[in-house]
């Protein structure tokens, strides 16, 4: 899995991945990642789910404010969904 845009354009940050052990990769949609560079990571031993993705920020007016992190981490009730 890569840092890549949907275009295939290598982001100049790379996304943020969970530290210590028992951390495993799990792939994404393209369609979830809305194009941005996006990884799925799943912890088994406490039932966490972390999505990180590089986007671009833009306020509306048309203009980039640049790249930008957004980390998402949420505790999974009901086991691993193994799709997204």
């Amino acid at each position: 899995m890569s840092d890549t845009f949907a275009d295939g354009t290598q982001s100049i940050l790379s996304v943020l991945r969970p530290s210590g052990e028992g951390w495993r990769e799990l792939p994404v949609d393209q369609a979830f990642s809305l194009g941005y560079p996006c990884r799925r990571f799943w912890h088994e031993q406490h039932s966490l789910m972390v999505m990180s993705a590089v986007e671009v920020a833009n306020d509306g007016d048309g203009v980039d404010k640049g790249p930008e992190y957004h980390v998402s981490i949420s505790k999974q009730l009901r086991g691993l969904k193994t799709t997204i």
